[in-house]
């Protein structure tokens, strides 16, 4: 009964903490992955999918990506 508890409560805290800030389907995919191989998918969770990037890198792409969109707008046929 209490590995059945904290399997649940575990389900509950993946579920909030995977999807801020990420698409649907990859937070469904994260959950399913902790709730499924909980020991596994956390570690793996932890290792490759909490990782952010630093702020400054994060404002780099971001100028970068506008720039990319300001000079092929109109580049392709609608």
């Amino acid at each position: 009964m209490l590995l059945f508890v904290a399997e649940v409560l575990l389900a509950l805290v993946a579920a909030i903490y995977v999807s801020a800030n990420r698409k649907p389907s990859s937070a469904i995919a994260w959950v399913l992955t902790v709730i499924l191989i909980p020991v596994i998918g956390i570690l793996f969770f932890l290792l490759v999918g909490a990782g952010r990037l630093p702020k400054h890198r994060r404002d780099k792409q971001r100028f970068v990506t506008s720039t990319i969109q300001e000079k092929t707008r109109g580049a392709w046929p609608s």
